[in-house]
């Protein structure tokens, strides 16, 4: 993912969304697998958490 900033620099940094299961009286995480925030094809706007999890949930949810 890209940023620009008022002075015309550029930021580059990754981001993902990363599910885990736990519990409140539990000290155990179980960490899920990740699904990248990116730019999907033919895609013009960054990407949002959003249509990430519903990426992860068509491909782990069931």
């Amino acid at each position: 993912m890209t940023k620009t900033h008022h002075n015309g620099t550029v930021t580059y940094s990754h981001q993902v969304l990363t599910p885990i299961l736990t519990a409140p009286d539990k000290p155990q995480v179980i960490p899920l697998p990740p699904e990248f925030i990116s730019r999907q094809d033919g895609q013009t706007k960054q990407d949002c958490e959003i249509n990430a999890a519903k990426r992860w949930l068509a491909q782990w949810g069931a």
